[in-house]
């Protein structure tokens, strides 16, 4: 019996199962990258956009740049929606990722991912009067 022979049998039927293996490794190591930008993104997005003092449009102008600057360049597979809506009360960031993953030709391998981001209004009065309340019920414990 040949030895080389079997080897190169085994190898062949092995080594396509074990670089699948490792491109789907890596191609999940970058959807989860994305995942996390996007959810850096869309909380930084909105909180920057909250935070400028400007009307509602400029705002929102500032919002698509941040956006551009930090997620969409930065997107190494797949492609991004991002729907911002920005009132006096709040600023909130919706974004979507969607891409399609290896193998695509051979079955439905679509994946998705979506970030939903919220910052309430920055109210400087409120939250000093918090910080005051709660100084009073911790001098209020410490001397019991």
């Amino acid at each position: 019996m040949d030895v080389k022979a079997s080897v190169t049998v085994e190898a062949s039927l092995i080594l396509p199962f074990v670089i699948f293996l490792i491109w789907n490794i890596l191609y999940v190591s970058f959807f989860v990258y994305d995942q996390a930008l996007l959810t850096q993104g869309s909380y930084t997005t909105a909180l920057k956009a909250e935070r400028y003092v400007g009307d509602l449009q400029e705002r929102s102008d500032l919002a698509e740049l941040k956006y551009e600057n930090d997620v969409r360049d930065r997107i190494v597979i797949g492609s991004v929606t991002m729907k911002q809506t920005i009132t006096d009360e709040e600023a909130e960031v919706e974004t979507q990722l969607s891409l399609t993953g290896p193998g695509a030709a051979f079955y439905n391998s679509s994946w998705g991912a979506g970030q939903k981001k919220r910052v309430d209004a920055y109210r400087p009065v409120n939250f000093i009067r918090n910080c005051r309340q709660l100084e009073k019920i911790k001098s209020g414990l410490s001397s019991e």
